[in-house]
């Protein structure tokens, strides 16, 4: 990708500034795995777009739940199909079970 193409990107070190904390480590490791494809500067520097900052938000909340890699890919690649909104829908059912049943358990329902 050329870097004149980019509307906004950001150097590593403004990341932490857009709200996305991974160490530089794990977000090379996230564009090796999920085939990110990062502009660079004519020096190498990594620039992140709005839309891989938004990418990498994605990736680290659903990592962070154990979320299958093929699942994480689909979504960050938007290849979704309908089934994927009725798996959502019950993930997200069952995250809202979780979450009373933890409440009430803390005395915070």
């Amino acid at each position: 990708m050329q870097v004149a193409a980019v509307r906004m990107a950001v150097a590593l070190g403004r990341l932490a500034d857009l709200g996305l904390y991974c160490t530089p480590r794990m977000l090379r490791h996230y564009e090796s795995l999920y085939g990110l494809d990062i502009p660079r500067t004519e020096g190498g520097q990594r620039l992140y777009t709005e839309e891989l900052v938004e990418k990498l938000r994605i990736i680290s909340v659903l990592t962070k739940f154990k979320l299958p890699k093929a699942f994480i890919r689909d979504v960050i690649s938007e290849d979704l199909t309908p089934a994927y909104a009725e798996q959502l829908d019950e993930l997200i059912e069952m995250l809202m079970f979780i979450r009373d049943k933890l409440r009430r358990r803390s005395g915070m329902a």
